[in-house]
């Protein structure tokens, strides 16, 4: 048995669901369900302290690594009454890595604080059959509230009387436009968008009046889903995350294995402990790459930097180099593809097109800029309904300022706007649909005709013409009144026998620069992905528009997805690339279906309906002009313009970072397996051809340095051209590998050498030229890990001035 939702169910059918009617509840009953069911109020994420978040630095496993050395260093020169350097300086590089995460990762956790505030503070409400304004979180269910035009909607609730109501729920949907409401039942399963006799705490009434019944409050209604979501979402590890734990699980098996050998060797040859003790000190130097975090880190912070100059600002460090991973981007509509700001686009009258306003006829003008509630604020910006805002912005100087002398509001009935002024003109707005049938004229080049069934099948066809291009289309009309009307109901009497003016199309139109990004996307082997509130009609559009789609058969309704299965699920957002009608919960599972698929997913968006999905993907871009505080406080980057390009361009920075954080760990692994092996050699030969301290110097000085800069390398020229670096590519393939090996072989065989001709010279001898000959090998080394992608001659050898800089200083220092 199909169980009802509220807005399937009629009035009477509420009243009895929620034991109330439509005197309201008793202050009595109010209270005994607020005792049983709380407050409305969101509630308050636990949020890490500072301590936790510094002391979570410590799980590393090169970290680790590096405190029982430190220790054990230690202990060796407490019980041989040695040198402290050696101990001091592997404790302090433990400790600074992990001051340097903590400073990344130290940022308030308070996502579901910021949704507070998009709650109402009071709200008028029926109790013991009287209205009183209460505070709106002691509402419960069962309430019967009053709203009115500006309100903010307290909670969710189920509409019993409506009167011209509009209602902005872009904070939920992403739609611009407002929605007209009415009490009417909802028959079939529908999206927030589509319920039409719901109002939801969060959103705004624009316009009108509502009598509503709560059905839910605080974490129960759909703003508290999404925080509810929010806050049983774990963010997810990046991909060099990910890589690098594997990294840091290889050193750590190499380091255990060397140990043991060690172990083993010295037992069978009776070396005494502590020799056996600092030969396994010396190999978990040798094998943890020291300066590798702090090169990785530079990277990253260089490339903050970076994309800061390109309007991006990165609020998650580790999450930078994602977007060079991604495979897919996930995006909003509004306000990213589109500029969120309604306009006219084009204008049919006279039996033709035009756009020109100058050129527009008196009555078009009058109609326009009188029937309209927009207004301007304190900042000489129109505000109020998106249409109306649209019209005033279109007409600039040409508002008319006439008297009105009665306005007559839409409604879901007459589907029309009408307002009649100080000269007995009305005035009327509405669809063709609605206010065509109402006409019996028409305005042709300034001479009144009679409308004719061909000039309104002309306009028709020009109507479905406009809609087919995605535009929202309102036919406006005007006539006079002659006699004097005393009685408001009986100006409805008047709406007829209009004089038809002409059509208006309107739209959010599309950013100037996002087909060229959506086409870099694709050359770059990203897929774009929409996910609106929009229907799916207006969603193809737009996305055939800018790029994302070329069929209609690539756009889904997101309600199908409601009854599928995981597996299904994973078909189908594989599938489609557009997905219309979204809801917060759709999107959250869009995303969580593509990462299960090993796919890496950046998410943008800017309400926060897209906060929970933004929280999940791989890397959550919110939008720092139109996003609300919830979306950027998820965020792990922050888009200044909100431009779909701005992404595309954080994406080739992305790649660059990526691509340099994998030559910085190539020219780290590389300097420390040539230790080890020098290490080991010395060991079965019973030389100490570099000591621990050597070890150190080598990967703390010498090697941190050069590691820094090669940050500063520019992006590969086809860096937008190939594949993302995705989960399922390693760190180890095989030109990484044949790379390091074959600079390990160079670098400790040429040490070796000069380790043995210089030997007959002394052993501190030997050893200086032996750890100056590995210097200088990494000094050469680390031009060619300048790119793994290009021939260092095509970029020019020496074009990194940072690189040569550093080699430079270590040169003299050396």
């Amino acid at each position: 048995m199909n169980i009802k939702r509220d807005y399937q169910k009629t009035v009477k059918e509420i009243y009895q669901e929620y034991h109330t009617s439509g005197k309201g509840l008793s202050s009595k009953e109010a209270k005994r369900r607020i005792k049983n069911d709380g407050k409305n109020v969101l509630n308050e994420q636990k949020k890490i302290s500072k301590l936790e978040l510094f002391f979570k630095q410590f799980k590393n496993v090169m970290i680790i690594l590096l405190l029982v050395v430190g220790l054990l260093s230690l202990f060796n020169a407490i019980v041989n009454d040695g040198d402290y350097l050696e101990a001091i300086v592997i404790l302090g590089t433990s400790l600074i890595n992990c001051f340097m995460g903590y400073l990344q990762e130290a940022k308030a956790i308070d996502a579901i604080s910021k949704l507070k505030k998009y709650g109402a503070d009071y709200v008028m409400v029926k109790r013991d059959n009287k209205f009183k304004r209460i505070n709106a979180k002691n509402l419960v269910v069962g309430d019967y509230i009053l709203l009115e035009s500006g309100d903010k909607i307290p909670a969710d609730a189920r509409i019993v009387d409506c009167r011209f109501a509009k209602v902005d729920e872009s904070l939920l949907t992403g739609e611009s436009m407002s929605v007209f409401k009415s009490e009417d039942v909802v028959e079939n399963s529908s999206s927030i968008a589509d319920r039409t006799n719901m109002v939801y705490s969060g959103t705004v009434l624009v316009s009108g009046k509502i009598d509503a019944v709560v059905v839910a409050t605080g974490m129960n209604s759909e703003i508290g889903k999404i925080a509810l979501a929010m806050e049983s979402t774990k963010e997810a590890l990046t991909p060099l995350q990910i890589k690098i734990q594997k990294v840091s699980k290889f050193i750590t098996m190499v380091a255990f294995c060397l140990v043991l050998l060690v172990l083993i060797y010295g037992l069978i040859n009776q070396y005494d402990f502590l020799t056996i003790v600092m030969l396994g000190v010396s190999m978990i130097i040798a094998s943890v790459p020291e300066s590798l975090p702090i090169a990785i880190t530079s990277t990253l912070t260089i490339g903050i930097k970076q994309m800061a100059k390109e309007k991006a600002i990165v609020r998650n460090l580790a999450a930078i180099e994602t977007l060079g991973s991604t495979n897919i981007i996930c995006t909003d509509k509004t306000g990213t593809l589109t500029e969120n700001k309604i306009k006219v686009t084009k204008i049919f009258e006279s039996l033709n097109y035009g756009s020109d306003v100058n050129n527009l006829s008196k009555e078009l003008i009058n109609i326009m800029s009188l029937c309209n509630t927009a207004y301007l604020n304190e900042h000489k910006c129109y505000i109020g309904d998106s249409v109306d805002v649209a019209l005033k912005n279109y007409l600039g100087s040409f508002n008319v300022n006439k008297k009105i002398k009665l306005e007559i509001p839409f409604d879901s009935d007459r589907k029309i706007m009408s307002v009649i002024d100080e000269d007995n003109y009305i005035y009327s707005k509405g669809s063709f649909e609605s206010l065509g049938k109402r006409c019996s004229k028409v305005l042709v080049n300034n001479k009144v005709v009679k409308l004719s069934e061909e000039l309104k099948d002309k306009y028709l066809k020009e109507e479905e013409k406009m809609s087919l291009e995605g535009l929202k289309v309102i036919a406006l009309a005007y006539k006079v009144i002659n006699k004097e009307i005393l009685k408001e109901e009986d100006y409805l009497k008047e709406e007829n026998d209009f004089i038809l003016v002409g059509l208006v199309g309107m739209k959010d139109p599309i950013r100037k620069d996002i087909k060229e990004a959506i086409t870099t996307c694709k050359n770059a082997h990203i897929k774009p992905i929409m996910l609106t509130g929009d229907n799916r009609e207006t969603a193809y559009m737009i996305a055939k528009e800018v790029g994302i789609c070329s069929s209609k058969d690539e756009c889904l309704n997101a309600s199908v997805l409601d009854n599928l299965s995981s597996k299904e699920l994973n078909e189908y957002v594989k599938k489609y690339t557009v997905f219309a009608r979204v809801s917060p919960e759709h999107k959250l599972r869009i995303v969580s279906s593509l990462e299960e698929q090993g796919l890496v997913v950046a998410m943008s968006g800017d309400g926060v309906n897209d906060a929970p999905a933004l929280k999940e993907a791989n890397v959550g871009i919110g939008m720092g002009k139109s996003g609300t505080d919830v979306t950027k406080d998820v965020s792990d980057i922050i888009l200044l313009d909100d431009s779909y390009d701005t992404i595309v361009t954080a994406v080739k920075e992305g790649r660059r970072i990526y691509d340099n954080v994998i030559s910085n760990i190539l020219y780290n692994l590389s300097s420390n397996f040539t230790e080890i092996i020098i290490i080991l050699f010395g060991m079965f030969t019973g030389n100490t051809i570099i000591g621990a301290i050597h070890i150190l110097y080598i990967d703390l000085v010498a090697d941190t340095l050069p590691s820094i800069t090669l940050a500063f390398e520019n992006a590969s020229s086809d860096v937008m051209k190939r594949k993302p670096n995705g989960l399922a590519k390693p760190i180890f393939d095989k030109y990484f590998s044949c790379f390091l090996i074959i600079s390990v072989i160079i670098e400790t065989v040429l040490s070796i050498i000069v380790y043995y001709h210089f030997l007959p010279l002394g052993i501190g001898f030997a050893q200086t030229l032996a750890l100056l000959s590995i210097i200088i090998n990494e000094f050469i080394f680390a031009y060619n890990c300048r790119s793994l992608k290009e021939v260092i001659s095509k970029r020019g050898i020496f074009s990194n001035k940072y690189l040569n800089l550093g080699i430079m200083s270590l040169l003299i220092v050396q």
